[in-house]
């Protein structure tokens, strides 16, 4: 109060802070404090306690651990299937590759038959 008085608190300020804690002096109400141990002994709490939470945790675990490992096989063979996949086309297009450069050579070669048996052969340097 004298703390209140000397921060210069009127009257009615220091009723009003001091109503904020009416609930702890008043008659009939139980204290919210009680002393530890004055009710029951204490108890400890073992492994077993806690044994069947821990066997559920593991079987979680475990169910987890099958589930990773089937999606990292399916993973696994779906890349397997993706590299496979991809090999076969780059086989495909060398051997698309491979059919256009005989077909080119074929062309040049008729191209040049066709040249030679021309009375006026035109030269060389004019065609591409």
């Amino acid at each position: 109060m004298d703390r209140m008085a000397a921060a210069e608190y009127s009257p009615e300020q220091q009723k009003e802070m001091l109503a904020r804690y009416d609930f702890l002096f008043r008659e009939g109400t139980s204290p919210s404090i009680t002393e530890v141990g004055a009710a029951e002994p204490e108890v400890l709490l073992g492994s077993d306690f806690f044994a069947t939470e821990s066997q559920k945790l593991a079987q979680d675990l475990d169910a987890i651990k099958v589930h990773m490992e089937k999606a990292a096989k399916e993973r696994a063979a779906e890349t397997a299937a993706r590299k496979l996949e991809m090999d076969q086309m780059k086989a495909e297009m060398a051997d698309l590759r491979l059919a256009m450069l005989q077909e080119r050579e074929k062309l040049w070669v008729k191209r040049e038959e066709i040249r030679k048996q021309q009375a006026n052969p035109t030269p060389p340097s004019l065609f591409p």
